[in-house]
This record gives C-alpha cells, structure tokens and sequence, in this order.
C-alpha cells in the first residue's frame, strides 16, 4: 500500500498551529517602521454619516478613533518587545540597528546598560602615569584618547594628567579648537 499521509483518529484534532501573537506584534511594528503607512485622518463627520442614534454615533466615533491611533502598535510592541527577545536571542542593539527609535527601545527594554567593550577597565594611577610618560613628546592626549587607549575612568584619567602637568611632564593646551560637535570640546593635553 503507498504511503499516505497520517490522518488523526477519529475524534482527536490533529496537530495545532501555535501562533506567537507577540512575534506578530513585533514583525507588524518592524514593518511599519520599514514601510510606514499614511497617517490615518481621523473625521468625526465621516465617521458617523449615515448614523443617526446618538449612542451607536458615539461608539462608532470610540472605534474609528482608536483604529486611526498610530501609537496602539507601538504601545503593542513596547508592552512585548523585551520578551519576545529575550525568548529569541535577540539583544536591544539589534533593535536599534534596525533602526527603532532610541525612546522606544528605553521604554521597552528600559535603560541602556553600556556594551562590555565599552566598559572601562581598571588601571592603577602609576600605570596610567607610566604609559602617559612613555609616549613621544609632541603627542596630542584627550581624557577620552586615554580613558578609551588604556582604561580606567575619566575621573582617575584626569587625576594623572593634572599630576602631571604640575610635574612638567604634560602641557594642559586647553579646549579643542577643531572641535565641531555638540556639547562641551574636550581639554587637550601634549606630552613635552
């Protein structure tokens, strides 16, 4: 006899599609987010022409607006986001680098917590002083240059350089003249 397909028995259901409503969420908001949809206008006279009881108006001016209310999938993902990652290995940078908006991600993941390579690493004030000296006269230093190249917080960074330059060892230049981005410009120091 050839094979056929196993059929359940008689009575008993065969087997059940699981749908993950939360991935249907996130996959609807990503997709928007890709392709966003006009903005729905919302028209109260639209909506309840032909409607003459004042209740089934009313209703109608209740579903018609929360139909046209953008935020509901957004306040969907927000609310399921985080779980739907979680159960699938998918970290909030991913998120972002897809391009969802910081504010989103802060509201669904919460707060961002620094990534491991950005995290500065612990280094003895001597050590930090040492490689300062080592580097060749004429060198150019900010707190972020050495905090990033050899570690240790800004704080600490900014401890060694101010012994430092009381020593003679580096040059306070003072604030980066080439600087062109927002915020304060950062103190530059040279090695003598």
């Amino acid at each position: 006899m050839p094979d056929q397909p196993s059929r359940p028995e008689r009575g008993k259901a065969g087997p059940v599609k699981v749908i993950d409503t939360h991935e249907q969420i996130v996959r609807g908001y990503l997709h928007e987010l890709e392709h966003p949809s006009p903005p729905k206008v919302f028209d109260p006279a639209e909506v309840t022409k032909g409607i003459d009881d004042p209740i089934d108006k009313l209703k109608a001016l209740a579903e018609a607006k929360r139909r046209s209310d953008d935020r509901s999938l957004e306040d969907k993902f927000i609310e399921v986001a985080s779980r739907w990652a979680a159960k699938n290995n998918i970290n909030r940078e991913a998120f972002a680098d897809f391009g969802v908006p910081t504010a989103i991600l802060k509201r669904a993941f919460g707060p961002a917590t620094p990534n491991s390579e950005r995290t500065r690493s612990r280094v003895s004030i001597a050590v930090l002083a040492a490689s300062i000296r080592a580097k060749p006269a004429g060198t150019t230093l900010t707190v972020a240059d050495i905090s990033h190249e050899l570690g240790g917080s800004d704080a600490t960074v900014r401890k060694v350089l101010d012994q430092l330059v009381a020593e003679g060892a580096v040059v306070n230049k003072g604030p980066d003249t080439d600087y062109k981005r927002r915020g304060r410009a950062p103190i530059v120091f040279e090695r003598v």
